[in-house]
Order: C-alpha cells, then sequence, then structure tokens
C-alpha cells in the first residue's frame, strides 16, 4: 500500500566506499627502479600470486625480495599491501613505516597507512598520516580529500566542508578522477548535517562528469529517500543496477522501497482536448512558404490539470517540421526544465516522422538530465534540473513530435494556487498555439492576454470542472532585433492565476520569511561587532550589508516551499553561504538586530517583462533584495548578492522595476530608482608625449562609477597581482599595438565606497606614422565603435533596451614632438538630443601641447522605437572617433 509519510533516514557504509576505492587509487609517488635480476623474479612471482587472490603466496615472494634488496620500496610497498589484504594490519604498518625511513618523502606511505587507520575508525590517527601526506604534496587530492573524511568522521563539519572545497579549488573542472570522491566525500558531510538536497546536488555533479559510477547513484538516492523522493531514489538505484547488476546496496534498497509500496511509473499524459496529429502532418507546409524559417511549428500546446487536493500536472506537446540545419541544431537536443525536489517528470513520448512515411522512435537512453549551464559553470548548486531529449533521425523534411508531462510530487490538502503562463508567438512561425486549463469548479481563475485578443472557450464537465481553451493560430516568426524588450511584452501572451489578491501573497510570503529572520547569540555578537563605533543608523547598515554581500557566498539553491521559502538566518550565518533570500533573510535580520527596520522585497530584475499588478502572482518574481524605509517615506535598496556594489546603489537589473516590499502590516508595490547617467561614469585621463620617431610615452588613468565599477571589480578581482601586468598588456594592446607596460596600479578592489582607479605607464614604439614631413597621431579608440554595433538600419520595431543611464568621458593631452606643429585640428562638435549627448573638442594649449576631451552621454535607459533614428545618429557619430587622428607637420617642411 502506498505510503506518503514514509520516512527512511539513509546512512551509507563508508566501509564500503574506503574498501573500493581505498588502494586503487594512491598515487605511484616516487617509486624507485624495479630492481634486477633475483629481486626482479620475485617481485613478478608474487604479482603473479596477487593476480590470482592468493596473498599467502605472495607475501613469501615479496619478503624472498627484501631479503635480496633490503632497501627496495617497490618490494616493501607490495609487500605492504599484500598484508594489508590479509588482514595482517600491524605488519603492513611496519612495512610502509620502513619505506619511510627508506625515503621520507615517500608520499604513498603515509596515504596507505592513513588508509588503513581509517578503515580500523582510528580517525584522529589516519588524519595525522594524511597531514604528513601533505607536508610533503600541499595540493595532493587523495590526501586533501581523506583528511576531510576524516573531519566528518570525527563530527567535524565545518573543517571537513573547509578541506573539501579548498580540493575543489584545485580541480574545478574534475579532471582528476579523485575529484569523484571530493564531491562524494562532501555530499556524505551534507548528509550527515541533514541537508539532503545539497548532498544531491553534489552527487548529481559527479555523475556529470563520472555518469558510470554506481556508487555515486547510491549515494544520489539515499539523498533522495531521506527527502522522501523515493520514486527518484528508485531510479538511482535502478541506474546504479544497470552498471553494477550484483550491487547489494542498490538490491537492497529497491526491495525496502517496493515493500513499502513505492514503485516508479510513468506518467500519463494530460489529454483534455485530442488533437489529430496526422493531420498537422499531412497539411504542414514546406520552405516555399516560408523561406525565411528553418522549422515551422506545427502545433505547440500547454494542458494544465488541476486536482482538489492540489496536485497539479502539465503536459507540453510540440509537432514540429525541420527545413534546413539550422532546425538540426536548435530542435536536436529539448531541454525541458524542471524541479527535481518538487516534480516528477515523464517524457511520454519522442519519435520522428521522416519524409518517406517512416517512423523512429527515441532511443532508450536519449534522455538524461543536467544542471542548467550558467550553474555548472560557476560551480553554483540548484534543484532546477533540465531534462534533455535527444531527437532522433532529424534531417529537413522531417517532423518531430514529443510529450513531456510534469506534476507535483505531493498533493497538499492546505490552499494553493494554480499559476501559469504561454507564449503564442516565436522565432519560428507556430500554426497552431493551444493553452488548456482544467481546474476545481471552487477556484475562480483570473487571466490576462497581452498583444492579443483571444476569447476562451469554457466549458464545465459532469462533475462540476471548469476547463479554459485559447487557441492563437497562424502566428508568424517574431524577428529578434538587438537590445529588444523581453519577449513576453512584445508577443501574444497568456498569464494566468488563482491568486485572489496580492494580499494573499503578501501573507504567504510573510509567513515564510519571518519565522526564519531569528539572531542566536552568533549573529547578535556579530551585529554588535559591526556596528562597535558607528554614530549613524546608515554606518551600521553599511558595515552589515557590506559583510553580507561579501562574507556570504551567494549561491543559487532552490529549497523549501515552491522555492520560496529562506533558511533560517542562523543557518546562512553558521554555514556563509545562500541564495538571494537567504543573504536578505540574514541582512534583514541583523538589520533589525541594530535596531534599523527592513523588510523583504520580491522582484524580477531585468530582462524579466515588469511586474504587472493586474494578476496576483508569486511567479512574477524571480529575486529577492531588501529595503530600508527612510524619514521621508523612500527607501534605501540593497541587493546583498552583489558584493561589489556600493552601499545605496542597485544592479542595473534591479532599477526600474516594479518591487513588491513585504511591510509590517501589509505589501506595497514601489518603483524602485533609475539613477542618472553621472552615477554610472567612466573617465579616462591620459598624458602622453609623442616622439618624432613616432614612440608614445606616458601614462592612462581609468576611474568607474557605478555599474561599471561593479563591473571591473568583478573582472580584476579574479586576476593574480602577478598576473596584472600582462592582463592589462592584451586588454590595452588593441588601443595601442607593441605598447610595453612598466607600470600598473590599481585601487583597492574590495573597497566598495571609492571607485575603481587603474593607472598604467608605458609606452609604444611606432604608434605615430611617419610620412616625410608629417607624423600622423591615430586619437586611442574608447570603444564607441562597439556601442555604434548595436544600431543597425534605419527602421526598428521595438524599443531599444540599452539597460542603464551611462556617462563615458575622455581627456587626453599630447605633447608635441620637437620641431613639429599641429598641421590643424578639427572642429569641436557638439550632438544633443533628449536621450543624450555628445561632445568633442580640440584645444591648443600652449605651441606644444594638445588637449583632446570627448564625451558620450546616455539620459535614457530604454528608446522608443520612433527616437531610434536619433540614437543611431548619436551612436555613429561617436564611433566616427575612433578613427580619428592629429596630424603634426615638420616646421621645416616647404608645403
Amino acid at each position: 500500500m502506498r505510503n506518503h509519510r514514509l520516512t527512511i533516514h539513509i546512512t551509507m557504509p563508508l566501509i564500503l566506499l574506503i574498501i573500493l576505492s581505498g588502494c586503487s587509487i594512491f598515487r605511484e609517488i616516487g617509486t624507485k627502479p624495479a630492481p634486477e635480476g633475483e629481486v626482479r623474479f620475485h617481485l613478478q612471482e608474487g604479482d603473479k600470486y596477487l593476480s590470482e587472490g592468493n596473498y599467502q603466496e605472495a607475501v613469501k615472494a615479496y619478503n624472498k625480495a627484501i631479503d635480496k634488496n633490503p632497501k627496495s620500496i617497490e618490494a616493501r610497498k607490495k609487500l605492504g599491501e599484500a598484508y594489508g589484504n590479509t588482514g595482517n594490519i600491524d605488519l603492513a604498518m611496519e612495512e610502509f613505516a620502513k619505506i619511510t625511513e627508506i625515503d621520507p618523502k615517500y608520499i604513498h606511505a603515509y596515504n596507505y597507512r592513513g588508509f588503513l587507520y581509517n578503515n580500523q575508525g582510528r580517525w584522529e590517527e589516519a588524519a595525522k598520516e594524511f597531514e604528513l601526506a601533505l607536508d610533503i604534496e600541499p595540493d595532493n587530492l587523495y590526501s586533501i580529500n581523506h583528511i576531510g573524511l576524516m573531519y566528518k568522521m570525527l563530527g567535524k563539519f565545518d573543517e571537513a566542508k573547509d578541506t573539501l572545497q579548498r580540493a575543489i579549488e584545485l580541480d574545478p573542472e574534475m579532471d582528476d578522477p579523485e575529484s569523484k570522491n571530493t564531491r562524494n566525500f562532501l555530499g556524505l558531510v551534507y548528509q550527515d548535517e541533514a541537508k539532503y538536497e545539497e548532498a544531491a546536488a553534489e552527487y548529481r555533479k559527479v555523475l556529470e562528469h563520472f555518469p558510470a559510477d554506481a556508487e555515486t547513484y547510491n549515494y544520489l538516492g539515499s539523498a533522495y529517500e531521506n527527502l522522501k523522493l523515493y520514486r527518484e531514489a528508485a531510479k538511482q538505484y535502478n541506474a546504479a543496477l544497470s552498471i553494477d547488476p550484483e550491487n547489494s546496496f542498490a538490491i537492497s534498497r529497491l526491495e525496502v522501497l517496493q515493500q513499502a509500496g513505492v514503485r516508479i511509473i510513468e506518467l500519463d499524459p494530460v489529454d483534455i482536448v485530442v488533437d489529430d496529429v496526422e493531420s498537422y502532418i499531412a497539411n504542414a507546409p514546406d520552405s516555399g512558404d516560408y523561406p525565411n524559417a528553418s522549422a515551422i511549428i506545427l502545433l505547440d500546446k500547454l494542458s494544465y490539470d488541476a486536482t482538489d487536493t492540489g496536485l497539479a500536472r502539465y503536459t507540453i506537446h510540440q509537432v514540429v517540421k525541420i527545413l534546413d540545419k539550422r532546425a538540426i541544431e536548435a530542435f536536436g537536443e529539448v531541454a525541458i526544465p524542471y524541479n527535481a525536489l518538487s516534480q516528477n517528470i515523464s517524457v511520454n513520448l519522442a519519435r520522428t516522422f521522416l519524409p518517406d512515411g517512416t517512423i523512429v522512435e527515441a532511443a532508450a537512453d536519449a534522455e538524461h538530465d543536467v544542471t542548467p549551464p550558467g550553474l555548472s559553470e560557476y560551480n553554483l548548486y540548484s534543484n532546477i534540473l533540465y531534462r534533455i531529449i535527444i531527437m532522433p533521425a532529424l534531417q529537413p523534411g522531417a517532423i518531430l513530435e514529443y510529450k513531456v508531462t510534469l506534476e507535483d510530487a505531493a498533493p497538499t490538502t492546505e490552499g494553493f494556487w494554480i499559476l501559469g503562463g504561454m507564449a503564442f508567438q516565436w522565432v519560428e512561425p507556430i500554426l497552431a498555439s493551444k493553452c488548456v486549463v482544467r481546474m476545481p469548479k471552487d477556484l475562480k481563475l483570473k487571466w490576462k492576454l497581452y498583444n492579443c485578443q483571444i476569447d476562451p472557450v469554457i466549458t464545465t464537465d459532469e462533475i462540476g470542472r471548469q476547463t479554459y481553451i485559447w487557441i492563437s493560430k497562424d502566428n508568424p516568426a517574431v524577428v529578434p532585433e538587438i537590445a529588444m524588450p523581453p519577449f513576453e511584452e512584445v508577443i501574444p501572451y497568456l498569464m494566468f492565476s488563482t491568486v485572489d489578491s496580492w494580499d494573499e501573497v503578501y501573507k504567504w510570503y510573510k509567513e515564510l520569511a519571518e519565522p526564519q529572520e531569528i539572531a542566536d547569540q552568533n549573529i547578535k555578537r556579530k551585529t554588535a561587532e559591526l556596528i562597535a563605533g558607528k554614530g549613524t543608523d546608515e554606518e551600521k547598515a553599511k558595515a552589515i550589508f557590506e559583510f553580507v554581500a561579501s562574507e556570504i557566498r551567494y549561491v543559487a539553491i532552490e529549497l523549501g516551499q515552491g522555492a520560496y521559502q529562506p533558511y533560517p538566518a542562523t543557518d546562512v550565518f553558521k554555514y556563509k553561504y545562500g541564495d538571494c533570500k537567504d543573504k536578505t533573510t540574514l541582512l534583514i535580520t541583523m538589520l533589525r538586530e541594530a535596531g534599523i527596520e527592513a523588510y523583504q522585497v520580491l522582484i524580477s530584475p531585468a530582462p524579466a517583462r515588469i511586474t504587472d499588478i493586474d494578476i496576483p502572482s508569486i511567479a512574477q518574481f524571480s529575486h529577492v533584495i531588501a529595503a530600508v524605509p527612510q524619514e521621508d517615506g523612500s527607501y534605501v535598496w540593497l541587493d546583498p548578492t552583489a558584493d561589489t556594489c556600493k552601499y545605496g546603489d542597485l544592479p542595473a537589473g534591479d532599477q526600474g522595476r516594479r518591487a513588491f516590499v513585504i511591510k509590517k502590516e501589509k505589501g506595497e508595490f514601489v518603483d524602485t530608482p533609475i539613477f542618472p547617467s553621472e552615477r554610472n561614469r567612466i573617465t579616462s585621463t591620459s598624458e602622453l608625449a609623442l616622439m618624432s620617431d613616432g614612440t608614445i610615452k606616458g601614462w592612462e588613468q581609468t576611474t568607474a562609477n557605478g555599474q561599471a565599477d561593479m563591473y571591473l571589480k568583478s573582472i580584476y578581482r579574479l586576476i593574480k597581482p602577478d598576473k596584472l601586468k600582462n592582463f592589462m598588456e592584451i586588454n590595452m594592446n588593441q588601443r595601442y599595438p607593441g605598447l610595453m607596460i612598466n607600470n600598473v596600479s590599481i585601487s583597492d578592489l574590495y573597497d566598495t565606497d571609492s571607485p575603481i582607479e587603474m593607472k598604467v605607464d608605458f609606452s609604444c614604439p611606432d604608434y605615430g606614422l611617419k610620412y616625410g614631413d608629417i607624423v600622423t597621431f591615430p586619437l586611442p579608440s574608447e570603444g564607441f565603435s562597439d556601442y555604434a554595433t548595436l544600431v543597425g538600419s534605419w527602421n526598428r520595431q521595438y524599443d531599444f533596451h540599452l539597460g542603464y543611464n551611462m556617462e563615458m568621458e575622455k581627456f587626453l593631452t599630447i605633447s608635441i614632438p620637437e620641431g613639429y606643429k599641429v598641421a590643424d585640428l578639427p572642429k569641436d562638435e557638439l550632438v544633443i538630443h533628449d536621450l543624450g549627448t555628445f561632445t568633442r573638442k580640440y584645444e591648443e594649449i600652449d605651441p606644444s601641447t594638445i588637449r583632446y576631451s570627448v564625451s558620450l552621454k546616455i539620459t535614457k535607459p530604454i528608446i522608443p522605437a520612433a527616437s531610434y533614428g536619433n540614437l543611431k545618429k548619436l551612436m555613429e557619430t561617436a564611433a566616427r572617433e575612433d578613427r580619428a587622428q592629429i596630424v603634426f607637420k615638420s616646421l621645416n617642411s616647404k608645403s
């Protein structure tokens, strides 16, 4: 009988891991050349016996080899391992102790002794052996991993995690097979802490790199069991058995799950409205009807079903005709996102109809799960996965069809919401789009259509359930434009929700977040330390914000109720990491401990669509920040995930957004500010001396504020100090080909109060071009051409989104070479529009000095399509400066 309350707590038997991984992964460091003659004979004899499992005879043979050469490290190593395999631990220890007398730096001896102590449960002694190994080779992954494991066994979880994180930093790409143990051990630490989501994330990371590791599937299965995701656990154990059919742990766990009534089932698709797929295929147009398309989406359908218990299921169904190779690239792998902790997923069908009528079904192993690329690249954790479906036999003229069904992992008897939406247009033409929603009779559905008018068909069945059907046909392909608005703002789009009001959203989130905002003694102590000596609330808030932003590591963990409930502030402070809602919760807790009121803020950063207050829905938000109310009714907005952001500033994506502030008594919508261009100013100041042979010498200093400051600090923090000069040479060589840097200085990259400042002293031979009596000086490019690439033809359909207001200015002083004068200077230029300005000015300070200044200012982050021509003129005027030059003529020239 199925039991939803089944709770099974699993602790993996570590001895299995140790026995399987111990000896086979030791490093062969410092091994002496094999002895000759009789010593070699006895070693080979021992190896033969060992391969046959005859350890007693192997021991005899290795002893004979040692009798011939007592200092043979290879013979003693093999003898020690043979003793270990026969259970003669003391004798094995003695052999490896003798090896360290022969060669104190033979790291394998220390690692093996640590391995033996570990098997005996003598973890402190094992840790000491691994530490001795690290004294010899500080980056030895095996030693680091097993010290981490020993800390875990001793209950020193923080030390274990710090140690294993060090191993991850040594091999972040997991190129070394030993890294498999690193993340498996880290997962075991998390399991001991009952942090099963993080454990599962580690095991999944291992399987991305080592997909044939049966034991990792077992670890992942045990984590899922502890999360009560029994069907997911069973899948992992079956995966382990597909690799190792005799795996006793997987067999035993599957037996337990089967006895508890757990089984893996395929989800039935939601087929509320049945479609005639054969008709879509038979009447499919060809490339002649859509000459610019690479594919035609014949059917794009979302079917959503909700039960009285709140269990929601929905099916995605697509039928697509492939027209050319671009479509094969686009549709060759279908990616469906889902939450592994809160959703089940099944691929109902995946097949391809070839032009000759043959139907090719997807292979049995054509589906697998991967971590979203961005998270994987930056080593961030998430329970959001992509179910990848590899579509078979794609070719021009073929038609693919797939159905994927997702459902909530468990129903709820509490209040629940139906939230969703669907786009009816895309970058390829869609002949038929359908959204079907069926729901219990006592729920009231709110919906809103954007950029279209579709009257839904509403029906009621015999048990009172209501079904809503929206159909949109013959939607042409969207032609994307650079810097266009979010797709959802310009295409036909549907949003629906059963949330009654925003007050309901407010109460729900407040009840989730407020209990987590409790300070323990550690938080109280740290808060007191941070605000000590600070006289004003602003100074206190600033100190706390900078601590949370910089010292609490950001990781993308999707946990809790619908991925919205933050971790308790005490846990975030203890473990020093969290996602946006976790960091914000700790920030608010510490601010309140300092006597400063602060609120949680739900927000959807750009480039997502602006929150629509007509449709109450928590799904409209993807980010959480904090707001500190001021006496004048305004707020100081704080995003603690932006560790390079100055207190009181905001990342560009958070600016100009409709934010939902979770105040004490009610929720309030407030628009976040858009900062003026001077807040995002980049200033370049240079003094250069031009020699008569074309060489230039001088310096250049760059100062950046606002968004550029945040970006540059995040980049330069990643550069090692001894690599800074090389990085600058590569970066500046585009503007000064062949430059040689004499000195580089950079301001404190962790001081968020002050803008970043970089100064470079350099010289560059042959920069000026000499033509007889003339020397031309190309003005160094400031990258205005990069902005000009954003603007294309004069026609534009959509508004232009630059992202934020900005200002770029340059001041260049040029010393004229002796014996030369300025041939001529261009006229000053001033271009003024309501969206921005461009200025350029040349000044002859004295006969030997020229000053050049240029400025580009953008004062509107969103340019209406009607004003696009002015933006194009402004950008192209600025871009021409990247080709400007000053001409100097010899004083002796007769021309």
